[in-house]
């Protein structure tokens, strides 16, 4: 579950102590804000909750990404991951048509080497980006137990505009502490604990 914006305004609002009536900081202020740190929290880390699988079958020499499109995670042909390469370096290459063996983002236009043929079908695994939340029902990717930290990237962004550096460092902390126990709770597998060991020397 997901908290919707009529509840994530609540809450901004009770965190800053502002009421409802307040003219400077009304509803399209603490709105701009929980749409500004949710491209923040966006830009942050990958998130699962933010990742998207979509089969596609080829019609042309390229693909063109979702509209929702952030960021492309990776492209598999069959069982084989293509490699990312930069649009200079695909240009270099050998050109033709057959099976991808590698591709390049130019905007939201994705290009292969070789071309695949038409009828050739990819797995796209990508980032969304986070829809911008505008109606009282409308709610974001996150899930529910992070909402702490879009309340307090809000608030830090509201105290900016009022030039309270205070409160805005305040938040900003807690922010930060929240964004490291998110990373925390996602991070799915870590490396086993192993010796190293450098030629020549001890372990």
């Amino acid at each position: 579950m997901t908290t919707p914006l009529i509840q994530l305004r609540r809450m901004v609002r009770n965190r800053i102590g502002t009421p409802t009536y307040d003219s400077f900081i009304n509803t399209e202020v603490i709105d701009e804000s929980i749409n500004l740190t949710l491209q923040s929290i966006d830009a942050e880390h990958s998130w699962p909750w933010t990742e998207r699988r979509d089969e596609v079958t080829t019609t042309a020499s390229t693909l063109t990404a979702p509209s929702d499109w952030r960021a492309t995670r990776s492209i598999l042909c069959g069982l084989r991951e293509l490699t990312f390469v930069t649009p200079y370096d695909l240009d270099r290459m050998g050109g033709g048509t057959g099976t991808p063996s590698c591709f390049a983002l130019v905007n939201r236009t994705i290009r292969f080497d070789p071309e695949p043929t038409v009828g050739t079908e990819l797995i796209h695994y990508y980032f969304v980006r986070t829809p911008l939340l505008a109606n009282d029902d409308d709610v974001p990717e996150i899930p529910e137990q992070y909402t702490g930290a879009v309340v307090a990237k809000a608030a830090q962004l509201i105290a900016n505009r009022e030039d309270d550096r205070a409160a805005a460092e305040s938040h900003m902390l807690e922010y930060m502490e929240q964004i490291r126990l998110m990373k925390r709770d996602v991070r799915q597998s870590t490396r086993p604990v192993g010796r190293r060991i450098r030629p020549g020397a001890w372990t």
